[in-house]
Parts: structure tokens; C-alpha cells; sequence
């Protein structure tokens, strides 16, 4: 992570400042990944012993991902909120609007705007390995990077701030749907759909690939909820990807 290994600056509390971003970003990769799951309660003083560090850039992490929606405060207490299916739902209409706002806009350019980089984010999609479960997590990041990149390409400031905004939550979404599957076949070709159809320059059909796209992540899910779908994956399976022993290696050197 850049936090960790950028220049240390001026010292003081802008050294602290930046270490209670970074614990920030450690607990919120350990909570999408699964290794603190929905229903956890998130208390300073086990955590600042889990990290390595004092309480207090623990306590201004918990109030800035309460802030962005990825934990949730309860007279005083902090807990990794449980989304049901309401919650997915309401997180899949905003990113349909959103990004059929992206794609729309992106097909109007003339030319259009530079796809590489989403080419790319496909291109590492395909060369994780598939079937892997301990994979899902890296696959969950690409797939949040690949609609965080959507919504860039634009050069909309304020869709991109409002994705920014809720990023926290929607890519907690994106990785609760999934973890329900064991594997992530079809990743690559799905994104590719997408893309294929903005290049056709076509308005209608970029925004109804989007749409059946981020539709059908939630489709999936309400299945697998009744009992039809895959099994789901062990979150313990992505805890090994948080490497949250990084921030007290970080503390160290403050």
C-alpha cells in the first residue's frame, strides 16, 4: 500500500494522520476478504493489540469507515454491518444508474476514450486462476477496480465523486456476492461483454450490457440465498490476503 511505503515527512500528527489511513484501508480490505466477517464486533483495544499500535489511530479508522458505510456504530460499540438482500438490492440500483450514466457518456465521445486500462483489468482477471477459491478475493479487487474505472473514464467529476463516495459499500457489496461462489469462471468473459459493447458506440446497447451485468451478480446471489447456486466460499479462505501485520511493521518505523 503507498502509505506504507512513502517518505515519512514531517513528523507529528501528520505521521499519525497517516497511519490511521492505513489502518483504515488494512481493516477495510480485512472486511471485504472476509477475515472480520458481518456481524463482528471491532473493538479498539484487540485490534491496536492485533496491529501492533496505539489505540488511537484504531479509534479515528473506525469513525472513517463508519463514515463511508463500511462499519457500523451502535451506542458506542463498532461492528462490520451484515448486508441482506435489501441492502444489495438498493447498492445494485445505484450502481446501474451510475454506470449507465458512465457508459452512456463514454459511447457519445468521438473518438472514444482509451479502454486500456479496463483491458488491462481484464487481461489480470483472466490470468488469476480459476476454480481457485482463495483466488475470489483478488478477483473481487479486479472486478471492483474494473467499475471504479467505468465511472473515471468520463472525465465526469461528479459521478466519479459519487462513486468515490460510496465505494466503500458498493465494493462490499461486490465482494459479498462474490464469495458466494467457488469459483470465478466466466469473470473475464463477462467483463469483455461489456466492454464489446461500448465499442460498438451504440448508447442503447453499452447501457443494457451494464445493466444485465451488474444485474445478474445479484440474480446469482438470490439464488444461491434459496438453496440453487453454488456453495458458498469460506471467507477464511481470502483472510490470508489482508496482511494486516503490515501496519505494525509501518508503526515500528514512525
Amino acid at each position: 500500500m503507498s502509505t506504507a511505503d512513502s517518505p515519512s515527512g514531517l513528523a507529528g500528527p501528520l505521521t499519525r494522520r497517516r497511519l490511521a489511513d492505513e489502518v483504515r484501508d488494512r481493516l477495510a480490505l480485512a472486511i471485504r476478504e472476509g477475515e472480520l466477517p458481518p456481524g463482528t464486533r471491532l473493538v479498539e483495544a484487540q485490534l491496536a493489540r492485533r496491529l501492533g499500535i496505539s489505540r488511537s489511530p484504531v479509534r479515528e479508522a473506525l469513525r472513517l469507515l463508519e463514515r463511508s458505510g463500511l462499519v457500523l456504530a451502535q451506542e458506542g460499540l463498532y461492528f462490520v454491518p451484515e448486508l441482506g438482500l435489501q441492502d444489495l438490492r438498493e447498492l445494485v440500483q445505484l450502481r446501474v444508474a451510475l454506470e449507465r450514466l458512465a457508459v452512456s457518456l463514454i459511447v457519445q465521445r468521438r473518438p472514444l476514450p482509451d479502454l486500456s486500462a479496463l483491458d488491462e483489468v481484464v487481461e489480470r482477471m483472466r490470468a488469476t486462476v480459476v476454480g481457485d477459491p482463495s483466488a475470489t478475493a483478488e478477483l473481487s479487487q479486479l472486478d471492483s477496480q474494473f467499475h471504479r474505472i467505468l465511472c473515471e473514464l468520463p472525465g465526469h467529476a461528479r459521478l466519479a465523486r459519487m462513486r468515490l463516495d460510496m465505494s466503500d459499500e458498493i465494493e462490499l457489496a461486490i465482494a459479498a456476492t462474490n464469495l458466494r461462489f467457488a469459483s470465478g469462471e466466466g469473470f473475464p468473459e463477462a467483463h469483455e461483454t461489456v466492454l464489446a459493447a461500448i465499442r460498438t458506440g451504440r448508447r442503447s446497447r453499452a447501457e443494457h450490457a451494464i445493466e444485465s451485468h451488474i444485474l445478474s451478480g445479484l440474480q446469482r446471489y438470490e439464488a444461491t440465498s434459496k438453496g440453487n447456486g453454488a456453495a458458498p466460499v469460506d471467507p477464511a479462505s481470502a483472510a490470508s490476503q489482508a496482511g494486516m501485520s503490515k501496519v505494525s511493521r509501518r508503526a515500528k518505523r514512525s
